[in-house]
């Protein structure tokens, strides 16, 4: 019962008929976006041990009919919403687009989202959802966006509109282009790093950095890091944290 397939779980070569080795879940969400399915990966396991259960995977592996069939029995079929991040449009998986309308429609229950996989509007997509094109473009945004807290508030978004879960959830927030970055802190931008600090906030981190290591001047050399803003999108900064924390102990 895994929360996210990284890697086919068993196929069969001469037939291509790829195994996921997954059961059914509450939400299933696909992409094939293995950056983005990271993100949300991370915000998953941020969520209470109650919430609805999460299947996360990335569609590529379900383009063969077989393949996509047996997801189907194995995952689908038991599971209650289904929000598909599709890139390249309907005609690049006609079949998977056909067989989730039919899957949407044999049960009244059941909830379909299907949402473009780049940055351009697909009506085409939207009106495929069964929900309506402003909402199919609420959780568009949420997946384009990415990044750690807009993938734990399309979590609980989904959770809250779709299940009758009761949870609190804000609408999408765009990530700036370029953006002063603040590991984790106690100051206001801690919970959002994604978000960016202002000069100001960065000057005070700063002078209470050099306060922890003994150094009260607020003239010491400065080391300026620069790093890709997909990694923001992908919740894939740990590591630049421990490379500021490095750098700060050099004084």
């Amino acid at each position: 019962m895994h929360l996210f397939a990284a890697k086919p779980g068993g196929f069969v070569d001469d037939e291509g008929i790829i195994d996921l080795e997954q059961s059914p879940a509450d939400i299933v969400i696909l992409s094939a976006a293995d950056s983005s399915l990271s993100a949300l990966v991370a915000a998953a396991n941020n969520l209470p041990d109650d919430f609805p259960s999460i299947r996360l995977a990335n569609w590529m592996h379900l383009r063969k009919p077989a393949a996509f069939d047996l997801y189907q029995h194995q995952v689908l079929d038991g599971s209650k919403l289904v929000v598909v991040s599709l890139l390249g449009g309907q005609s690049y998986w006609e079949y998977g687009f056909e067989r989730l309308q039919t899957w949407a429609k044999s049960q009244t229950d059941r909830q379909l989202i299907i949402v473009p996989g780049d940055d351009t509007e697909d009506g085409e997509l939207f009106s495929a959802s069964t929900v309506s094109e402003s909402e199919a473009i609420r959780i568009w945004r949420f997946l384009r966006e990415s990044g750690l807290d807009n993938s734990e508030q399309l979590f609980k978004c989904l959770a809250a509109e779709y299940l009758d879960a009761e949870y609190a959830w804000h609408e999408p927030k765009i990530l700036p282009r370029s953006l002063i970055y603040l590991p984790s802190s106690d100051l206001a931008n801690a919970k959002n790093p994604e978000l960016g600090a202002t000069f100001a906030e960065w000057q005070t981190y700063i002078e209470i950095c050099n306060a922890a290591h003994g150094q009260f001047k607020t003239d010491v050399p400065v080391c300026v890091l620069l790093f890709y803003r997909s990694h923001l999108q992908n919740a894939n900064s740990a590591m630049f944290d421990e490379f500021i924390a490095c750098i700060q102990a050099q004084g």
